[in-house]
């Protein structure tokens, strides 16, 4: 069939932009256009509008420079990508069992977290109470083997998130493949190593900056002799997004990251065309589909943009890009909701071209994962990928205008904050310095503020607050078998280890501890603030938590009564934006249907106790309304009184009746209820 055998638009006349501009125009009722154009953090447009004038550059095609819309022209994976998942129990024993529970269902590949005893280069004899916190207790060949048992990594790669233990982890890394005869001319695994993430999320290295680097130089070089189709360096953004970082700053960090490792590994000898393939980038996923689709696709672009540079054949410019739920979006408060967050940041991934997809099990927040969250975030996976299909096209949003114009947009904001970065001498000096954290604590405040009034909301937390929900329990962290079974498993006499990676793999093999490991790399410990980490529901559940503990201490949580005027039609709207507004910081909202004169009002405040209560009701009654009304509550014993909606030029009289506060769309959330909390003694 042609195209003019369809004519389906021949009946209706030609529109242009200037057509929709008009008629845009009138709906705004002399508003200006601009009103509908909104700025992202990174001060970027997003206009409601956009045509074939918007595309911008030609992203070309997958598997081409500039490798915008895919590193590969085929999928890496048959689903389109590969499903990773992570593990943080404490116990080795504990992440084998989750592990493959996780592979038989759809599970790929896998990240284990090491615990704060591993991270801080600690005998475990010598510091028993970080043993098993924060992650799993492998502290040798024989707890690594004990986690990974019956565990073909070789089909499903397994990487260690060690930290500032980087060097010695990638050595019992190594030491596992060996023991098991890996193929190292066909293995392919990662090594993880990501000494500028642990120095911004641990805030700790085993020496300086510098050395760490050189480092892992050396690590590359010697892995790329002996596995050679390995991957080495991890760069993680996620510390920079977990403290606050926008799209393009998350962006210009890792780009920045990746290019001192690049140059760290040039140092050891690595051609940049060898050591680019050993590079992964890690981005974190938030709920905002399409900028983090844009994101992905940018970043792909730059990569290819800072190999170019570095003289990098175009087909060695293709980047490795990992895509994780991002941590700042978790909810303790409603956690059922993350699902759904995850949901969302897992379409991202897959539409922005991720080879890999991590999405967080919806409890992580509150502690360690059930076999039910990881569950649900595995098969979230799975029916994006099966039943639904979203892997079946490479780079679906391709040519969309609206996503070409905002990946170009984007790519070129990061680009800024690489040269701010790199103009400051480097993320190491950066950190130290205080500049990234400066930069990034400027854009944290300007989304805390727009959490504050709600402006970004929250689902289940700052919107509609659900205050009977039911609790769920995460895991709890078997620290004493942790403990038990480290001891139990370390060998009694030492193993000498040298300040070499090829004699680090002999000594781990050999049993020698990590800490061991660690010490042979360390010089002197650089020690600095660790970037923050942020929740974007924090100030919410924050005054949610004194709610609690108000309903633990006195069997109820504080109350406002609604003190609802005139007819249903004329209070329910604002009464129903009134509850969320107060239940989103754990007042508990007292409805009814309307009370038809002061005197009723006074009496339901007596029958309910309140001292808290907010007038509702239109703006056309409240003219009239809340110089009677105001009076009668007050009177009856009600000490805080708010008005639902803004009262113009209303203000002083509204005041002068006894109003003590106004409550409307754009004010600060937070710092009403705090107020609010306060004034019945559950907030200080």
């Amino acid at each position: 069939m042609r195209d003019d055998d369809l004519p389906l638009a021949a009946d209706f006349p030609a529109r242009d932009a200037s057509d929709w501009a008009r008629v845009a125009e009138a709906a705004l009722k002399g508003k200006p256009l601009a009103k509908l154009t909104r700025r992202t953090y990174d001060d970027l447009p997003v206009a409601p509008l956009y045509t074939a004038a918007d595309a911008g550059v030609d992203p070309g095609l997958p598997g081409q420079a500039p490798f915008t819309r895919g590193a590969r022209a085929a999928a890496p994976h048959p689903g389109g990508w590969a499903i990773r998942q992570r593990y943080a129990y404490a116990t080795p024993e504990r992440v084998q069992a989750a592990l493959l529970l996780d592979l038989e269902g759809g599970v790929n590949q896998a990240t284990v977290v090491l615990d704060a005893a591993a991270r801080h280069g600690d005998e475990v004899r010598l510091a028993p109470a970080r043993v098993g916190v924060g992650g799993a207790a492998i502290h040798g060949l024989a707890d690594l083997q004990v986690a990974l048992h019956e565990v073909r990594e070789d089909l499903a790669p397994v990487r260690l998130d060690a930290g500032p233990a980087f060097m010695g982890a990638a050595a019992l890394m190594m030491a596992l493949w060996q023991a098991r005869g890996r193929d190292p001319a066909t293995h392919v695994g990662s090594l993880g190593a990501d000494p500028l993430g642990a120095l911004a999320t641990d805030g700790r290295l085993f020496t300086s900056a510098e050395e760490a680097l050189a480092q892992l130089g050396r690590l590359a070089a010697h892995a790329h002799a002996a596995w050679p189709r390995v991957r080495v360096a991890h760069v993680d953004a996620g510390a920079y997004v977990d403290a606050g970082a926008t799209p393009a700053q998350e962006l210009g960090m890792a780009l920045a990251t990746g290019l001192a490792y690049l140059r760290a590994m040039a140092q050891a000898g690595l051609p940049f065309a060898v050591a680019a393939s050993k590079v992964e980038l890690t981005f974190s996923l938030g709920p905002r589909v399409f900028d983090e689709v844009a994101k992905l696709r940018a970043a792909r672009r730059l990569w290819a943009r800072l190999t170019e540079a570095l003289g990098v054949p175009a087909e060695a410019r293709g980047a490795a890009v990992h895509g994780r739920s991002a941590r700042r979006a978790l909810t303790r408060r409603d956690p059922w909701v993350n699902m759904l967050r995850a949901t969302a940041a897992g379409f991202a991934g897959a539409v922005g071209g991720a080879e890999t997809v991590e999405l967080a099990p919806f409890d992580e927040a509150l502690g360690l994962p059930t076999d039910f969250g990881r569950r649900m975030a595995k098969n979230t996976q799975v029916i994006l990928q099966e039943e639904s299909g979203v892997g079946l096209v490479r780079d679906p949003a391709g040519g969309a205008w609206f996503v070409e114009r905002h990946t170009d947009a984007l790519a070129r904001a990061a680009w800024a904050e690489l040269q701010a970065i790199e103009g400051a001498g480097g993320v190491a000096a950066a950190l130290s310095s205080g500049f990234i954290a400066a930069r990034i604590d400027e854009a944290w405040a300007r989304r805390a503020g727009d959490l504050a009034t709600r402006k970004l909301p929250v689902t289940g937390v700052s919107e509609f607050p659900n205050l009977g929900e039911a609790k769920v329990e995460p895991e709890a962290a078997d620290l004493a078998a942790a403990q038990q079974g480290c001891s139990k498993r370390m060998i009694d006499a030492p193993v000498s280890v040298a300040a070499d990676v090829a004699d680090a793999v002999r000594a781990a093999g050999a049993g020698a501890a990590l800490s061991d490991l660690s010490a042979a790399f360390t010089t002197t410990v650089t020690t600095q603030a660790a970037l923050p980490v942020r929740q974007d529901a924090s100030a919410f559940e924050a005054l949610r938590d004194a709610s609690d503990a108000a309903l633990a201490q006195h069997g109820a949580r504080p109350r406002i009564l609604l003190v609802n005027i005139g007819p249903i039609a004329q209070h329910t709207a604002r009464a129903t934006w009134a509850k969320n507004f107060f239940e989103a910081g754990g007042v508990e909202a007292i409805g009814n249907d309307g009370l038809p004169s002061p005197e009723a009002a006074a009496a339901a405040v007596k029958a309910a106790g309140a001292t808290l209560a907010v007038l509702c009701s239109s703006d056309e009654l409240y003219a009239t309304e809340v110089a009677r009304y105001a009076p009668a509550v007050k009177a009856a014993g009600v000490t805080a009184l708010y008005l639902a909606g803004h009262p113009g030029d209303r203000r002083a009289a509204d005041k002068e009746a006894g109003v003590d506060g106004f409550v409307h769309v754009g004010c600060d959330a937070v710092g009403v209820l705090q107020a609010v909390l306060t004034s019945v003694g559950a907030w200080s």
